[in-house]
């Protein structure tokens, strides 16, 4: 199930049987699985990209040529 406990209970609460949750849970996954293809897809055809950081970004994103020194 993706949602967790408090989620799936909400959602009961305001009607949603367990059958329509775990549906609704099942469309969530495979939209994000489709969201996941896609962008591994766009990063298979290109080796170089260009990423522009918005305000709310600034000084929470660092860079590595590796996962192992971010600078």
């Amino acid at each position: 199930m993706h949602f967790d406990q408090r989620t799936q209970q909400a959602l009961r609460g305001v009607g949603l049987e367990t059958d329509d949750v775990q549906a609704t849970s099942d469309a969530v996954t495979e939209a994000v699985d489709a969201g996941a293809s896609t962008l591994e897809a766009f990063f298979e055809r290109h080796d170089t990209v260009e990423l522009t950081l918005g305000p709310t970004i600034n000084d929470r994103v660092r860079f590595a040529s590796d996962c192992e020194h971010p600078r």
